[in-house]
């Protein structure tokens, strides 16, 4: 029987709250796409299942709606009643796990780990993985498969979560790029590792650097839009408001609208992915309706099937700025709802877009 480690059922101490803040790498903090776990058994074995941040409900890999943002998961963290958090791999990052192979008394690597943390030291932030005994890394590339492990060795890309720690291993990059040395290094350890089949040659995402794209294209996906955004001139304020940091706004509300200013830009004024990245944000829990019971508002933002255009009106707002008719020209050729929403409430984003909307339109 598999003995299952004592969890940690006190207030996790400021000293480990403040190195995970300081050793997380910027393209993981902003990206709303973290849990956390604690140890369990199951069928004879230790199991670290997810929990969604803001709820500490089972969370699941393939559904975002239950993930939550850096600062949700280090609160939750913090409070106790969990082992850590973890970060969900969304086809944003690539996570080498490197298992049973380091010496927690003297942190000396077998030779095989040593030889992957020497090839990808220059481009992967590297950490002690919670036991001790094994090293985690991340870094910027593309996988043409979800996750595989061979042996010891696993490498993970989609629909799947890792552990973090921020023990940070000394000489590895904090901050991620991305790049051609990146990928080919990176398929250089898939091929002896992996097989040959399983190289990153070409098609899709191949190994050289990531030719220039048009700000926006139909088959980008959430996660590249974000890191577009993220990595432009700009890209510091778009990462500061995607995380839910409102400094420099008179009110959220202001700091939601610029956020979806940015969004109409970056989407090419995709009304659904503006909506879809939004509920990735930190923002997305800010704000409820008056006199709506909290599984009522748990299940409108939980309702991907709910539009914009689905959406009652709302008290019109006097601003005529350029954001707010930016904003509005996404949806002033769309036409009412012909039936009646099945929720009372719904999220903030798309009240300040329906807001804008109706603004316009009034003029």
């Amino acid at each position: 029987m598999v003995a299952l480690p004592q969890s940690n059922a006190h207030a996790v101490s400021a000293e480990v709250i403040e190195r995970l803040r300081r050793n997380t790498p910027r393209h993981m903090m902003t990206h709303r796409q973290w849990i956390v776990w604690k140890y369990a058994t199951g069928d004879g074995k230790l199991k670290k299942p997810p929990f969604t941040p803001s709820t500490g409900k089972a969370a699941k890999t393939t559904d975002a709606t239950t993930w939550g943002t850096f600062d949700q998961a280090l609160a939750r963290y913090a409070r106790g009643g969990y082992d850590g958090i973890g970060y969900v791999c969304n086809g944003d990052i690539v996570a080498l796990d490197l298992d049973h192979c380091r010496d927690p008394k003297t942190g000396k690597a077998e030779s095989w780990a040593q030889n992957i943390l020497d090839q990808l030291r220059h481009y992967a932030y590297f950490e002690v993985s919670p036991s001790g005994t094994g090293f985690r890394g991340v870094l910027l590339a593309h996988l043409p498969f979800n996750y595989k492990k061979q042996g010891p060795f696993e490498l993970s890309y989609n629909d799947c979560y890792i552990t973090f720690t921020g023990n940070h291993i000394e000489n590895s990059p904090i901050n991620l790029s991305s790049g051609k040395d990146i990928q080919t290094a990176l398929d250089k350890i898939v091929h002896k590792y992996f097989s040959e089949d399983n190289v990153n040659t070409g098609g899709g995402h191949g190994t050289g650097v990531r030719a220039p794209q048009p700000i926006y294209t139909k088959s980008r996906l959430d996660n590249e839009v974000i890191e577009k955004a993220t990595n432009a001139k700009n890209g510091w304020r778009f990462a500061k408001l995607f995380s839910g940091n409102a400094q420099g706004h008179k009110s959220r509300s202001e700091a939601h609208l610029a956020l979806c200013s940015m969004l109409v830009y970056w989407t090419n004024g995709d009304a659904t992915q503006i909506d879809s990245i939004f509920r990735q944000s930190g923002f997305f829990n800010d704000v409820s309706l008056p006199g709506i019971t909290a599984s009522q508002n748990h299940a409108v933002r939980n309702d991907r099937s709910l539009t914009f255009n689905q959406l009652p009106r709302v008290s019109r707002l006097r601003s005529t700025t350029r954001s707010w008719q930016r904003l509005a020209k996404v949806f002033k050729d769309k036409s009412a709802p012909t039936s009646k929403p099945m929720m009372a409430v719904f999220s903030l984003s798309q009240r300040l877009l329906e807001s804008a909307r109706v603004a316009l339109l009034h003029r």
